[in-house]
């Protein structure tokens, strides 16, 4: 099974607020989720793929990230662990 906040994080380039608290990714898949947060992770997306993008160019940068990138990897980090602790419960 996979999250939501997963396919919008690393699986989707479009997405589209709907009525009712509903997104739509890529013009495919619709998610229960509130416009605000589709914003925030859409947010952390295009950094997260800077991040990934800047690491496959040059892995040996990746040794010493940034404090932003790694302020932004344990931002991602943080949202795994309270995910994947409301999916378990």
């Amino acid at each position: 099974m996979v999250l939501p906040l997963y396919l919008r994080l690393f699986g989707s380039r479009n997405v589209d607020l709907l009525p009712s608290s509903h997104v739509r990714l890529d013009n495919w898949i619709t998610l229960n989720m509130k416009g605000r947060l589709a914003a925030s992770i859409t947010a952390l997306h295009h950094t997260l793929e800077l991040i990934v993008i800047s690491g496959a160019e040059d892995p040996e940068k990746r040794k010493e990230p940034k404090d932003v990138e790694e302020k932004m990897m344990q931002a991602v980090m943080q949202l795994y662990i309270i995910q994947n602790e409301r999916w378990q419960s």
